[in-house]
């Protein structure tokens, strides 16, 4: 066995999950390979961050000093050390629309988000930062390898061993596999669930294109909602009966080089089952359903083929196992919507990161040792496919859709201020500690949080309201008004917030009304936190259109 074939630690898959473990590994010491059947750049999706996204990639980097990954946290530093061709992302938006007939400017939603320290959202060109990552593991010592095919693993006692396609063997006494859907690992211990346990299906059909105009550009002025920030500015979401189009542009901001727009459409497997279409046409096809979509998409031009998927959600009956664990997109897989992919992603890689640096001190690689990042990632992938399977269902009616993005909101947000409150705690008193329970938390960060109590109860009873809708045993208006009663009786935020449950509250513009949500983010009893940092909770000047 030579020495120069021998590595503590072999990652399959150069994504963002791959190469920001091989970083941490790399500086903590360790020797890593890094194995990438393809090459960089390379196009892939999963391009929009949230406020959540954002505060994991700075934790992470903090709790494992990888100081390069916070540039992926502030748009200026994005566009200084990473790539210009980033967006910026200040607002999430939903427009829903009818069938053959002109957008309803009341039936929109915009979330608009404060920008505190440690929330700066970008539209992340994944080919220049998944590259700018790799090149990052590189520089603290990762070996990498592309354009290398891995053929067979063999798990043996003490070490693992990795044949590739060309004849070379490599071993080591962890491997990490993150080569998404098609891991090598869970097809060599079958562990895919078929069929799979996930109650969402959905596929979906998606380019880069140019040429496309602000959504703003393409309504009348009066039909715009008149907040802080353009649709342009933000992640938009065409949403219908059936599924949603996202439009996530890269070249929202007047420092950007790019000219290029992430458009993707999500199909209801329900109600629009494969049937061998052409991607493009079908893309088309049902774009040319809804004028208002077709207006604002007709002149765009695609820069690459579309790409068309068939069912994308998968699962797996485990995510660790003897010397091995699967990190968040080779467990499972639920949709685009939500954005939730780089959150799943990088909560992962902070709870097995620290637990793979002391299972290698320890030379100690028993199963029980990641026991919770199976159960983190077990819980995540069920949990976030119960709000999407019920999102979808909801988008059969604006009324129903209505009540469910009330909930969606309430959820983000509560999320939002759980962890932003811990960046806080850390970057006032310096203990990592702070961020030490946020991957001991049973089955996952916030599970146990007051506001999670009470949300899951609502979430299940929304769930059983539009099975009754579904079933036709009452109307969707009636459905929508019971749904959104109980969202106004559980007082999971308070009223000075935002009026749950009413159903003409539509948006919520935290960037022009900063003071909302202060008393979330600094509650009365953190007023230390507060007066220890003022520098962290002032607000920045973004790159603007």
């Amino acid at each position: 066995m030579q020495s120069n074939k021998h590595f503590d630690t072999i990652i399959l898959g150069s994504g963002l999950a791959g190469s920001t473990l091989a970083s941490i590994l790399a500086k903590h010491g360790f020797s890593v390979l890094l194995i990438e059947k393809g090459s960089h750049p390379r196009f892939t999706i999963g391009e929009a961050m949230l406020p959540e996204s954002a505060m994991w990639m700075w934790i992470v980097g903090e709790r494992y000093g990888i100081p390069e990954l916070k540039n992926l946290t502030d748009v200026n530093a994005l566009r200084q050390y990473v790539s210009s061709g980033c967006g910026v992302k200040r607002l999430l938006g939903f427009v829903y629309h009818n069938e053959g007939e002109k957008q309803n400017p009341n039936q929109t939603h915009q979330l608009i988000s404060p920008d505190f320290s440690f929330t700066s959202e970008s539209h992340l060109y994944r080919p220049d930062v998944d590259h700018y990552m790799v090149k990052v593991a590189q520089s603290y010592g990762a070996v990498y390898r592309e354009l290398t095919d891995v053929q067979e693993i063999d798990f043996h006692e003490d070490y693992v061993q990795v044949r590739t396609k060309d004849g070379k063997e490599y071993t080591a006494r962890f491997l990490a596999d993150g080569s998404g859907f098609r891991s090598l690992v869970a097809e060599k211990f079958n562990l895919r669930e078929k069929p799979t346990r996930l109650k969402n299906n959905t596929r979906g059909i998606f380019t880069h294109v140019t040429n496309l105009p602000a959504y703003d550009d393409c309504v009348p002025k009066e039909d715009l909602p008149g907040l802080s920030c353009r649709w342009h500015q933000g992640t938009l979401h065409h949403v219908f009966d059936g599924g949603w189009i996202w439009v996530i542009p890269f070249d929202n901001h007047s420092l950007s080089e790019s000219s290029l727009c992430s458009v993707g459409l999500m199909l209801n497997g329900y109600k629009y089952p494969e049937k061998g279409t052409d991607p493009e046409k079908e893309f088309y096809s049902i774009v040319e359903r809804f004028p208002s979509i077709a207006n604002h998409l007709k002149d765009l031009k695609p820069a690459m083929k579309w790409i068309g998927t068939d069912r994308i959600q998968y699962s797996s009956t485990k995510s660790v196992g003897h010397r091995f664990a699967l990190l968040s997109h080779s467990q499972g897989f639920i949709d685009p919507l939500y954005s939730r992919g780089f959150i799943s992603t990088f909560e992962n890689v902070h709870a097995l990161a620290g637990r793979l640096i002391e299972a290698l001190k320890d030379d100690d690689f028993s199963v029980e040792r990641f026991a919770y990042v199976d159960r983190l990632q077990t819980a995540k992938l069920n949990h976030n496919d119960q709000i999407v399977y019920n999102t979808f269902r909801s988008m059969a009616n604006f009324e129903l859709w209505n009540a469910m993005t009330q909930l969606w909101l309430a959820y983000l947000i509560f999320h939002d201020v759980n962890l932003f409150r811990s960046c806080m705690k850390y970057q006032s008193s310096g203990d990592i500690s702070a961020f030490l329970d946020l991957g001991r938390e049973e089955p996952f960060t916030g599970a146990n949080a007051p506001f999670s109590k009470r949300f899951q109860p609502v979430l299940d009873s929304y769930q059983a309201l539009l099975d009754k809708f579904e079933a036709g045993e009452i109307p969707p208006q009636e459905a929508a008004n019971g749904m959104l009663s109980l969202l106004k009786k559980s007082e999971l935020l308070p009223q000075s917030i935002y009026p749950w449950g009413d159903p003409a509250a539509r948006h919520l513009d935290l960037a022009a009304h900063p003071e909302l949500a202060k008393p979330l983010l600094f509650p009365e009893q953190d007023d230390a936190i507060l007066l220890a940092s003022p520098q962290d909770f002032q607000q920045k000047t973004l790159i603007t259109t």
